[in-house]
């Protein structure tokens, strides 16, 4: 399951990588390689409608080798490729007579045709196939009807411009079902309703609920992603008590630093003004934060969240200890999927690549800043920045120089 986990995220980030650069040119090529990798399915075929000619037309293929293969199939009704593209439908299975004695083969291919389109006008289709006779799966369809997805999404940047990031959020759903019923069933393997476990199928099993926990994050970011970028996560205003809620924030990630071996701080002054924005958005963020300075920092380091109020600006900062960010990369880090840490950090630490891309439109859409200073080798610090004129100055009576240390170790 772990290796699913980072299979799917190279398929989310292959195909993201082919829409943001606006290469469409090879994406027949890259839809077939991912879901070759990505599934069991033997062959995968990619095919474009050509109107003008009436044909859909072979433009990429991979796996078992396709003897005697027709580089193109009549758009219409009377082929069952046509037949497929011109319908408003979802997978199709069928089946297709194998080359004329092949090893002997006799029985018919198995196989699953998926549609994608734009809205107003028919692409093409994806065959997936299996030459062996194995039958295809749901989840070999749902791969295909994912890549058919974010397959149209690209075709249709071409035409419109459009960043095609709703094929995200459609992978994304396409994913979470089956997700759900990999915990549930593996849940209640673990609470033994499938009768006693040996050891070592308890090691699987634990090892399989790790994966799907990865791979759930990754489904989560993505959706959240979308949302925040089509404009669908509504603002809630309300005021929020910076110091209880920077406090709530932390105590929410001891288990994480304690279990790392990490000294989780927090240290705040005896006021903070009151700030008027959205309480759940402004937790996602700041979470992603500490969840982020944890995961990239080693074992008996700090990792420090700390707040000030001064030059027109309520700052949020949370430092680490961690691997640091040369400066020729610290400008991407906000990008979609990009990880700069050290490989032999990366590789311990499974993740989506998309935590501070989250934070980042969570704060522009909180009207704020998030700013990042790091040194190679030493540590980085990431802060949020809020403008004092949506803060509510505290009145009460204190002693501003002093400072509220809090240490979870």
């Amino acid at each position: 399951m772990a290796e699913m986990a980072e299979g799917t995220l190279e398929l989310l980030e292959d195909l993201v990588r082919v829409l943001d650069a606006g290469d469409f040119s090879e994406l027949g090529d890259r839809v077939v390689r991912i879901a070759r990798r990505n599934s069991g399915l033997e062959r995968i075929r990619f095919y474009l409608a050509h109107p003008r000619s009436g044909q859909l037309k072979l433009e990429a293929i991979a796996g078992e080798p396709m003897d005697g293969a027709s580089q193109e199939v009549e758009l219409s009704s009377s082929t069952l490729l046509g037949r497929v593209a011109l319908q408003e439908c979802g997978p199709v299975m069928a089946s297709f007579p194998p080359p004329a004695a092949v090893g002997g083969r006799a029985n018919r291919i198995p196989a699953c045709i998926v549609p994608f389109r734009l809205p107003s006008a028919h692409i093409g289709v994806i065959v997936g196939e299996n030459p062996s006779g194995r039958s295809i799966c749901d989840y070999e369809a749902r791969v295909l009807q994912a890549l058919a997805n974010f397959s149209a999404a690209g075709m249709g940047r071409s035409v419109t411009g459009d960043l095609g990031i709703g094929a995200v959020s459609v992978v994304s759903h396409e994913l979470r079902t089956p997700l759900t019923s990999i915990v549930a069933f593996t849940e209640m393997l673990l609470d033994g309703d499938g009768g006693p476990l040996t050891p070592q199928q308890e090691r699987y099993m634990r090892r399989i609920q790790e994966g799907t926990a990865v791979l759930f994050k990754i489904v989560e970011d993505l959706l959240q992603l979308t949302r925040l970028i089509q404009g669908n996560a509504p603002i809630e205003h309300s005021v929020v008590e910076m110091r209880g809620f920077i406090r709530d924030a932390v105590i929410n990630f001891e288990p994480q630093a304690q279990t790392k071996g990490i000294s989780l701080r927090v240290k705040l002054p005896p006021e903070l003004p009151r700030l008027i924005t959205d309480r759940e958005r402004l937790r996602q963020a700041l979470g992603n934060l500490i969840d982020n300075a944890i995961k990239y920092s080693p074992a008996g380091s700090r990792v420090t969240v700390q707040a000030s109020a001064d030059n027109g600006q309520l700052c949020i900062a949370v430092t680490d200890q961690g691997p640091g960010i040369a400066p020729d990369v610290q400008s991407k880090v906000f990008e979609a999927f990009y990880r700069c840490h050290r490989e032999d950090v990366v590789q311990q630490q499974k993740g989506s690549g998309l935590g501070l891309t989250v934070v980042q439109c969570i704060v522009r859409l909180l009207g704020a800043e998030v700013g990042l200073s790091s040194d190679p080798g030493k540590g980085s610090t990431f802060s949020l920045l809020f403008p004092l004129r949506d803060a509510i100055q505290d009145e009460r009576p204190g002693n501003v120089g002093a400072f509220y240390e809090q240490r979870t170790e």
